[in-house]
């Protein structure tokens, strides 16, 4: 593949020459102002040239040929130049791209690349681009659902690196629909969004429903680990709107949950900056399964929450053993 790259093809006039094929590659050039031809191009079986072809429709990136034809690219693509080449034209119009993607016939093999593009919109600090591609996925259909929760689950990763949007009438149906769709994963991914952006509590009545059955799904044990970890990072961010979601959490810290489902629920707590979770992690700490032990312990390190829990565990008459 590497020597694909750099055998760049020799331009002499009105042939192009492949140097990886010699002078039986020689072709008529491209017009690289001619949309049509660079798409054919992109799946040139020289990588050099179906790259040359990629870059060339940055220009064209509000094009719906074009955003059809690299969504359909993306997932055929077994290097990183090329891979970046597309990420870097779908930068130029994301929510299009975003949009085109969740149309797709095949959703399951664009995980990747929604992710990609989602990190990407958020690593720009770009809040209008970010409605934008919560409003692509809010208007998606239902077969597009294991895309639309990489995005909004994306989406929620970087919260923390993107400024707030604007509370508009755009957002607000966007997040509204997202909250009432009919496969409970989607909402669920919703309300870290919800927590963090709706600041008027203008959603709430949309939200305390969805709380509610959520929280009953944490005991819920026909769902799979990952499924109930996913409950968890969705109803911590709105634990002040029921009371029992904390305790309920803590249930999780200890049997009958399993191992892997407690160091799920110790890494989102953790990351979490509120001093009640140092006392639901020093309260269940002597449950935990010995192997997710350690896993508490750098709590320490995050400010209140490991004041609190240094305080529990170490309390007068409290026996607690740090093993």
């Amino acid at each position: 593949m590497a020597q694909k790259f750099f055998a760049r093809p020799y331009r002499y006039g009105g042939l192009v020459v492949d140097k990886t094929r010699g002078s039986a590659g020689a072709r008529p050039a491209r017009r690289y102002g001619n949309v049509s031809d660079l798409i054919g191009d992109l799946s040139h079986p020289n990588a050099r040239v179906s790259l040359d072809a990629i870059l060339a429709l940055t220009r064209f990136a509000d094009d719906k040929r074009v955003s059809s034809a690299l969504v359909s690219l993306y997932p055929q693509l077994e290097d990183s130049w090329r891979q970046s080449a597309v990420i870097g034209v779908v930068a130029q119009a994301p929510d299009r791209f975003l949009a085109e993607a969740l149309a797709a016939s095949s959703p399951e093999k664009l995980k990747d690349f929604v992710a990609t593009l989602c990190n990407q919109t958020i690593a720009k600090t770009n809040s209008s681009q970010l409605v934008a591609l919560v409003t692509a996925t809010a208007n998606a259909r239902a077969r597009a659902d294991s895309l639309k929760e990489v995005a909004l689950a994306t989406i929620t990763r970087g919260l923390n690196a993107a400024p707030a949007p604007d509370w508009t009438p755009q957002l607000q149906n966007a997040l509204q629909k997202l909250l009432h769709s009919a496969n409970v994963a989607i909402p669920a991914a919703t309300l870290p969004l919800v927590a963090r952006w709706d600041k008027q509590g203008t959603l709430s009545e949309d939200v305390k429903p969805l709380v509610q059955r959520l929280t009953a799904r944490l005991a819920d044990t026909s769902l799979t680990d990952n499924q109930r970890a996913q409950v968890v990072t969705s109803l911590l961010p709105v634990r002040q709107m029921n009371p029992e979601i904390l305790p309920t959490i803590g249930g999780l810290l200890g049997p009958p949950a399993s191992p892997e489902l407690q160091r799920r629920v110790v890494d989102a707590l953790g990351a979490t900056a509120d001093p009640a979770i140092g006392s639901a992690l020093a309260t269940a700490y002597g449950r935990l399964d010995p192997n997710v032990r350690p896993a508490a312990l750098p709590s320490y390190s995050n400010g209140q929450i490991g004041r609190s829990l240094f305080s529990m565990l170490y309390s007068p008459g409290r026996r607690t053993s740090i093993s």
